[in-house]
Formats: C-alpha cells, sequence, structure tokens
C-alpha cells in the first residue's frame, strides 16, 4: 500500500451494536480511522456508536428505506434521503477508495449501485450467507433464501473479492459455483488474556456453553451429555449462556435431565460478561450440528476462540469450521455430530484430570494467539483492502 493510498472504507453491514455481532463492532473500531463511514439497516445504539467510532455514520433504516447521515456533535441533526443514491453519495463525499460490505445478503440489498461505481468491493461471508438451502427457521419448508440467490451471488463475484471467516464457508461458495480464486480466507479475531486459566483440581468444575439459541449449536444434546456425565456420580455444574428460539427446547432438556439444580441458564449476556463467566470456567463445551430443520452449519464459532484466548479446553464437534479452530487431542476434544456419549466422555476427562485441562488450555491459547487474535484479523484486514489499489 502506497502513502498516496491510504485505506479509506466505507462499510456496510445489518446491524450496530446487535448481541450477537459484537465483532464486526471491534474490527471497525480497531480500523478506526480507515473507516470513513457505516452504512446499515438498524441501529441499536446511535451516541454509543458515534462516540466510539467518532466519525459521521450513514444508516439505511429497513422500514423507511432512507439512509440518514449524522454528523459527529449534531446527533439529532438527520438529514433523510432514499434509493442507493444516497450511498452513492456518501461514498463519494467521504472519499472512500473501497468498500466493505459484511453478508452476501447484504451485498445483494445494493446490486444494482456495484455497478454504477468503480471503486473495490469487498463482501465478507459469514456462514447463513453462503448455505444455499438454508431452511427459513420459523418454517423449514421454506427456503430461507430466495430462488435466484445463488445464481446472483456467483454473478457478484465476478465484480466482487469474497471474503470468508473459514475455509469451511470458503468451500461452501466454491460448491455453490464461486471461482476460489475470487476468495480470501480471513479468521476473525479475539482479544487474547494476558492471564490464561490456571487449571488446578476442584471439587465441582465448571463446564460452560455459549452461544444463540439455534439448532446448529445442539445446546440440548450438551445438556443431554452433562447428564450422562452427572449419571456416572461425576461432579461438576454446567453453565449455559445465550437466548434465541430453540430455548424452549432446551428448557425441556435441563427439566428432564434429572441434574437441573446443577444446570444455570442465564439467557444472554454482554461480551464483557461472557468473558467474565469464561474467565471463571475449567470448560468449554458446545455441540455444534447441521441443524436438523434449518441445515446451518456452524461457519467458525466465535465462542469457541473466545474460549481458548482465555486459556479454557474445548470440547466439540468435528462440524463445519470448528476443525479449523479445535485440534483433536491437542486444544481439546472433538466427537461426531450428535455423538452424546462421546461429548460425556470427554467432558469426564477433562473434569477429573485438572493437568489435562491445563496444558490443553495453554496450547488452545497458543493457537488463539498464533490464528486468531485481533492484531492478525486487522493486519489481514488492511492487507486485503489495500490489495484492491493501483498505484500510478
Amino acid at each position: 500500500m502506497s502513502r498516496q493510498n491510504p485505506i479509506r472504507a466505507m462499510v456496510l453491514m445489518p446491524r450496530y451494536l446487535s448481541a450477537s455481532e459484537p465483532w464486526l463492532l471491534a474490527s471497525i473500531q480497531g480500523l478506526g480511522d480507515e473507516v470513513v463511514g457505516i452504512a446499515g439497516r438498524s441501529i441499536a445504539d446511535q451516541t454509543a456508536f458515534d462516540r466510539l467510532i467518532g466519525m459521521p455514520l450513514f444508516f439505511r433504516l429497513r422500514s423507511r428505506n432512507v439512509i440518514h447521515r449524522i454528523l459527529p456533535k449534531s446527533l439529532r441533526r438527520f438529514s433523510p434521503y432514499r434509493g442507493d443514491q444516497i450511498l452513492k453519495r456518501a461514498i463519494e463525499q467521504t472519499q472512500a477508495n473501497c468498500v466493505l460490505c459484511h453478508f452476501g445478503t447484504m451485498a445483494l440489498d445494493h446490486e444494482q449501485l456495484w455497478n454504477e461505481i468503480e471503486l473495490p468491493l469487498y463482501v465478507h461471508f459469514h456462514g447463513f450467507d453462503t448455505m444455499f438451502d438454508l431452511r427459513d427457521p420459523q418454517d423449514p419448508s421454506r427456503m430461507a433464501h430466495s430462488q435466484d440467490y445463488q445464481s446472483r451471488i456467483v454473478r457478484l463475484s465476478h465484480r466482487a473479492t469474497f471474503i470468508t471467516n473459514s475455509k469451511f464457508t470458503a468451500d461452501r461458495l466454491i460448491q455453490g459455483g464461486v471461482d476460489r480464486n475470487r476468495i480470501i480466507v480471513k479468521y476473525l479475531g479475539v482479544p487474547i488474556s494476558d492471564r490464561p486459566a490456571v487449571h488446578s483440581a476442584k471439587d465441582v468444575p465448571t463446564i460452560v456453553s455459549v452461544g444463540r439459541f439455534v439448532d446448529c449449536k445442539g445446546m440440548e444434546l450438551t445438556v443431554k451429555a452433562f447428564a450422562q456425565l452427572r449419571a456416572k456420580g461425576v461432579r461438576a455444574r454446567l453453565v449455559i449462556v445465550g437466548d434465541g428460539s430453540e430455548r424452549p427446547t432446551i428448557e425441556q432438556a435441563i427439566t428432564e435431565s434429572g441434574c437441573s439444580e446443577d444446570i444455570d441458564l442465564l439467557g444472554w449476556k454482554s461480551s464483557e460478561e461472557v468473558r467474565d463467566i469464561l474467565r471463571h470456567a475449567d470448560i468449554f463445551t458446545i455441540h455444534n450440528r447441521v441443524g436438523p430443520r434449518t441445515r446451518q452449519e456452524e461457519a467458525l464459532n466465535l465462542s469457541v476462540i473466545e474460549a481458548m484466548a482465555l486459556g479454557l479446553p474445548v470440547v466439540s464437534t468435528k462440524s463445519g469450521g470448528v476443525v479449523e479452530t479445535v485440534v483433536d487431542g491437542e486444544t481439546g476434544l472433538l466427537g461426531e455430530p450428535g455423538d452424546i456419549e462421546t461429548q460425556a466422555m470427554s467432558l469426564e476427562r477433562l473434569v477429573i484430570d485438572a493437568e489435562l485441562r491445563q496444558s490443553m488450555g495453554l496450547s488452545a491459547r497458543e493457537r488463539a494467539i498464533r490464528f486468531f487474535s485481533v492484531e492478525q484479523e486487522l493486519k489481514a484486514y488492511r492487507e486485503i483492502l489495500a490489495s484492491g489499489f493501483h498505484s500510478g
């Protein structure tokens, strides 16, 4: 990247300060002044977001199909505009020299605009937007994406460079007809704890599972595996953090487990609260699988990486992008999706063996430092965004 071509990115993403997507805000915050504007569909907290970023923001509100420009010192002064043209004008006014759009679905919302501008366009895929056979979680008999979604994504790849959060996500695009040469794999990054967990023998170790309550995360299977562990007389406590449509299924599994007094269902927690819960944990577990109703599969699982960064061993499954994060037998233990018995046995091994927890936890943290740190991600972002410039 030459000095004449500093990064000036316009970023598009659906939600701001979303409970399930704090990593999006973290990456933009890390890029700092290299992001000259943000466009999206909804605003969770304008004031906090502006205070964090400190630059003009551009929002596209789904309900009114408008974009608002918010001036840093005049948060209540709104100037509404309609259509893609205001986004085009925002790109021109901020002198953006590249566009980074999160989620393939959102990139297609502005499909016509990409034909009108000549700037390098990067579309970041995060998983569900590469699953062309995805079912609607509210009505699994219906497809989640439109009938022409796949062909439109392939056509978009001729114009844009695709970024994926895992090799698994990249493979889904390739299977859908996207040229692999149009794809760059960039892992998500998390903060690395400077004080990794110290694992010692405990009477009642704590097992934590964190994630949205959706069918691909198999939370009720984790409850069943924990119930098998307790049925053997192994003492432990299970803490489940999250919320979502599968909550009734999880609650029923807890009620039927026979050990509900050893399970805490905490509901949704902020990112900082989750990190604090993980700091006091001994093992992280989640039972990833292909969702039986939605057909969704875990693209990466950021919660797994966050646990690794804190020095926790991971018990999970060989599903989706998890095999790219957890090294079976080194940083954790992996079974086959749907195999509750193996998950229970893996948990038992780690519950009763503090030395194994310590060695796997340290290896997990070292792997997080090497591949999944915030610094690694921001470096990769800058290299990718700068690669579209032509010095002259």
